[in-house]
């Protein structure tokens, strides 16, 4: 369960709207361009511009301590492939997030949960999120995907909050994440029942 009250947001069905606004304009519901110029599920895009915010942009590889155990990163937290010293653009990173997201994590759990490309887009990038922070496997085998898996969408995003630790102690910056956000980014959760809650 959430440390703290979880709930839907205006901001959050705002971003919801504009992406499925842009999915609506490159003439599928559920697909919208990305980066790289191809289209993308419009989850993807969604997860991959709260992922940008919450990772933040490093243009040379450097050892992530916070990790555990600490790991080579780039990029917008991508660490597949990285070498200390490495240089990427930001537009290098966009696409490279973007593909990622779709191939590594969309993808994969599409086959741990039979429905999830019919679930709600908000519900869908807020489980991308968390599966990009904290691995696809982790979140296939998760209470929250229990959850998801029998529709019962809300149940999924509150049970989602409880990966929160780092190092065996919970982190403040990982309730945040996982719950409301702050004031320049939304939280997984506050995302997933945005997509729900009317």
């Amino acid at each position: 369960m959430p440390m703290n009250r979880v709930h839907g947001s205006k901001r959050g069905k705002t971003a919801i709207a504009g992406v499925m606004a842009a999915a609506v304009a490159v003439g599928g519901v559920w697909f919208t361009k990305g980066s790289d110029g191809k289209e993308h599920p419009a989850a993807v895009k969604l997860a991959v511009l709260n992922i940008e915010k919450w990772e933040g942009f490093a243009s040379v590889a450097y050892i992530d301590r916070i990790a555990s155990p600490p790991i080579c990163t780039f990029g917008f937290g991508d660490t597949k492939g990285c070498k200390i010293g490495m240089h990427i653009t930001r537009p290098e990173a966009e696409t490279l997030l973007t593909v990622r997201v779709e191939r590594d994590f969309y993808t994969p759990m599409t086959k741990c949960i039979k429905d999830f490309s019919t679930m709600p887009v908000g519900v869908q990038a807020s489980a991308i999120m968390g599966a990009y922070n904290y691995g696809v496997s982790r979140w296939c085998h998760s209470t929250a995907a229990q959850w998801f898996a029998k529709g019962q969408y809300k149940k999924g995003c509150e049970a989602a909050t409880a990966f929160n630790r780092a190092g065996g102690h919970v982190v403040n910056g990982l309730v945040h994440r996982r719950e409301m956000g702050d004031a320049q980014r939304l939280g997984e959760a506050e995302l997933c029942l945005s997509g729900i809650q009317s």
